[in-house]
């Protein structure tokens, strides 16, 4: 989606762009997130680098492998889990408006790869299950994620349904099968 802004540019600079884009946005989402968990700015500042200039992610990059792309959604979807569940080191009260930014994430998520989005789901919902005492606390949140990520989870059901009609369709007019 973000590519679609910058095809005037040409297919080349257009994906430079995005990569430059997607990793310029995961290591502020990386920055934003540690100093809401309390870490310093310096440190802060280091872990957003290290998002950015990972050898991981850089290989990736480097050998045309986009699935990089996918570490600002994660960035801000672990983020936005977080501060809705009430969670972490320096645990901030819960927030209700952050249950719709976690459900937002996931879409976000979902967009990259309908994987991702099982793991952002399950992600979420091992993070509001994870204390027996708070479960009554977050079950609301987390009802309120999963409504705001309806169109996402709604989305990658049609793209099972697709892929199944399809296979289905290629089986049937495969030689081997007449």
């Amino acid at each position: 989606m973000v590519g679609l802004g910058l095809r005037p540019l040409g297919p080349t600079l257009a994906y430079n762009g995005v990569i430059a884009l997607q990793m310029w946005a995961g290591g502020l989402a990386c920055w934003a997130m540690c100093r809401s968990l309390g870490a310093s700015a310096s440190a802060a500042l280091v872990a957003g680098a290290w998002v950015v200039a990972s050898p991981y992610l850089l290989g990736l990059v480097h050998s045309g492998i986009t699935e990089g792309l996918g570490v600002a959604p994660l960035m801000v979807l672990c983020w936005a889990v977080l501060r809705t569940m009430g969670r972490g080191p320096n645990p901030k009260p819960a927030r209700w408006h952050m249950s719709i930014w976690a459900g937002l994430a996931l879409i976000w998520v979902g967009l990259q790869s309908p994987v991702y989005l099982v793991g952002g789901l399950c992600l979420t919902v091992a993070c509001a299950l994870g204390s027996p005492t708070q479960m009554r606390h977050r079950m609301p949140r987390l009802a309120v994620t999963l409504v705001t990520a309806a169109p996402a989870m709604l989305w990658l059901r049609t793209q099972i349904e697709a892929t199944r009609s399809e296979e289905h369709t290629s089986e049937l007019q495969s030689p081997d099968h007449l």
